[in-house]
């Protein structure tokens, strides 16, 4: 749901905005939902127009794989957050910045984004729970042991593979943060993990 992580994600919108791909001038075009005003996009939002909201969903989308294929030195912008993550952040920066064009938030989002890129392809591992198989990057989970370690929580070796130690950590992790325990690196979780500073 959008809004539901937008706190800290809020706080890396406010680095300037970087343009990696334009013209000598450095200017470039925006296209469609890129146009509107940030008002417009929170309007969609709280107002629960379902249809116009996911219109600037897919556009997001759309704008984070494109900021991938031009972004030097990148893979993937978003190595463990989806769409509606950072889509949230975009709505807290959107509604105290309502005259900025969407746009442009999205720039500052690409921009404050770049420095947890994925600067290389990492492989997808195969999670499952409850029927459902999630793909998470092995470098995410990689980054996740990582943070766990640091906090004294995990102690196996860092892999980047999603065994039983790594599950269990996370459910420690998710237990010491009131998140529900799954085990699971959902987006709540990393998110948690990843930020907690700003938290």
């Amino acid at each position: 749901m959008i809004g539901r992580f937008c706190g800290p994600l809020l706080a890396l919108l406010v680095v300037p905005q970087v343009v990696v791909a334009a013209d000598e001038n450095g200017a470039f075009a925006v296209k469609g939902l890129g146009l509107t005003k940030c008002s417009e996009f929170v309007a969609a939002v709280k107002e629960k127009n379902k249809e116009k909201a996911s219109s600037y969903v897919g556009w997001v989308g759309g704008f984070i794989t494109g900021s991938n294929q031009n972004a030097e030195l990148t893979f993937d912008l978003t190595p463990w957050q989806n769409v509606r993550t950072v889509t949230s952040a975009l709505f807290a920066f959107c509604d105290t910045n309502a005259d900025m064009r969407f746009g442009e938030a999205a720039a500052r989002m690409t921009a404050a984004l770049r420095k947890d890129r994925l600067v290389t392809r990492s492989d997808l591992i195969p999670i499952e729970h409850d029927g459902n198989t999630a793909y998470v990057y092995k470098e995410a989970i990689r980054r996740a042991q990582a943070a766990l370690a640091e906090r004294g929580i995990f102690t196996g070796d860092i892999t980047g593979e999603f065994d039983g130690a790594t599950r269990s950590a996370l459910e420690t992790f998710q237990k010491e943060n009131k998140i529900p325990e799954s085990g699971l690196p959902d987006q709540r979780t990393l998110f948690m993990l990843f930020r907690p500073a700003q938290g």
